[in-house]
């Protein structure tokens, strides 16, 4: 690059005159045109004033998308584990439960029926409603 100064282009085209205007003769002088060159000038130099401006704000934002995807695969590989950390703790407490309810049942069921009184069936029907939230959570996998 020479060492001529740079000038930029919005500048040079908001030098031209706005009522600047450039006269067009045919070459066999049969007519003449009239162009007003100086407002096509700045509005083009607006526009491109506009697109940088448009620019600026969609590379800023390119680079704030490009900062979240960056980080999404250390960000779901955290929220895995811990999913499968509650999962696990999920589990565990269900088999506790249904160790409970099972000892619930068995402790009170009537001797010569088998079964649970009303009362008793009220606390295993809590268990019950339990078991299947949580194999509802869990997504029936155990």
């Amino acid at each position: 690059m020479s060492d001529a100064k740079q000038t930029p282009l919005t500048d040079l085209l908001r030098r031209v005159p706005r009522d600047m205007s450039v006269l067009h003769e045919s070459p066999d002088q049969q007519g003449a045109m009239n162009t007003a060159v100086g407002p096509l000038m700045h509005v083009a130099a607006d526009e491109i004033e506009r697109l940088r401006a448009e620019n600026a704000a969609l590379s800023g934002e390119v680079q704030r998308r490009r900062q979240y995807v960056e980080g999404y695969d250390e960000r779901y590989t955290k929220l895995e584990a811990d999913n499968d950390r509650l999962r696990a703790a999920l589990k565990a407490a269900m088999e506790i439960v249904q160790q409970d309810r099972m000892q619930l049942y068995y402790s009170c069921a009537c001797p010569v029926t088998g079964k649970p009184s009303p009362e008793d069936d009220v606390a295993l029907a809590r268990y019950d409603a339990v078991i299947v939230q949580a194999d509802a959570a869990l997504g029936r996998e155990g």
